[in-house]
């Protein structure tokens, strides 16, 4: 039994083809839930869980990705992720939800602020900016990144101003 007041964690699972009915002690979301997130990888397409407290969508994950914090939960915790800085020439492609190229993290205006290897969940900042713009992971690591230069460096999965910032509460 859970004690009154106890934040409760709720997920939901949601097909981007075919909706799925939340199980009945579940309340239905009043937006598709499959329109909050559009998954970056061809082999993720379809498949998003958001977890919940209190209605409060926290995490997320999609078929193949580890669970990543929203935005919002990383602008409170800042330092639950590795981070990483763009430069402003970037932040408008970052916005629109482009993956971050090399080059926007190797330019004077950038940082690479912890050293992360491939393929690891990382938070995007922008140069000048306190908070976080975008979540995503690396498609190599740090140090590949500083030296290759060229191609995408950081996938973006989640970032301001699209579906998962837009709705902060699920009912």
């Amino acid at each position: 039994m859970i004690p009154e007041g106890f934040p409760t964690l709720l997920a939901r699972r949601v097909r981007r083809e075919d909706p799925v009915a939340p199980p009945p002690s579940l309340t239905p979301a009043p937006l598709a839930l499959s329109l909050l997130l559009q998954p970056r990888r061809s082999a993720s397409e379809g498949k998003i869980e958001i977890v919940c407290v209190n209605n409060v969508p926290l995490f997320y994950k999609t078929r193949d990705t580890p669970y990543f914090p929203t935005l919002k939960l990383l602008h409170k915790y800042p330092q639950i992720m590795p981070k990483l800085r763009v430069d402003t020439g970037a932040i408008k492609f970052v916005l629109s939800g482009a993956n971050i190229m090399c080059p926007g993290l190797t330019s004077p205006g950038a940082t690479i602020h912890d050293e992360v290897d491939k393929e690891t969940p990382v938070a995007i900042y922008a140069e000048n900016k306190e908070h976080a713009l975008a979540i995503g992971y690396t498609s190599m690591s740090t140090e590949e990144i500083r030296t290759v230069n060229q191609g995408v460096g950081v996938e973006t999965i989640h970032c301001l101003n699209d579906g998962l910032w837009k709705n902060n509460h699920l009912e």
